[in-house]
């Protein structure tokens, strides 16, 4: 696992799902499966390799969202969103 410095402890659970997405990194975008989401981020599973800092947008449940990789472990990355989502919005997504 790889971490860009800024790991640290969850502010906020982290609910699992297996929702399809499309992550936009570069202007390139390809598809991954949110493994698990919060309202600070989403666990992504990612074919494609993303680096650690790098900026990406997730397009998930009709939502779009800005993030920040924060560590790459394999076809695993861990996203911290740069807004945040809502409580609400959380469970909007999870229950769709």
């Amino acid at each position: 696992m790889q971490l860009d410095g800024t790991h640290h402890q969850r502010r906020s659970p982290r609910l699992k799902l297996f929702l399809p997405g499309e992550m936009i990194v570069r202007g390139a975008s390809s598809r991954v499966h949110l493994l698990n989401l919060s309202t600070g981020g989403a666990l992504v599973h990612a074919p494609t390799p993303v680096s650690p800092g790098s900026s990406v947008i997730i397009h998930f449940a009709r939502e779009a969202r800005a993030a920040r990789v924060a560590w790459v472990d394999g076809q695993r990355a861990g996203l911290c969103f740069t807004t945040p989502l809502s409580d609400e919005g959380v469970r909007q997504v999870v229950a769709a």
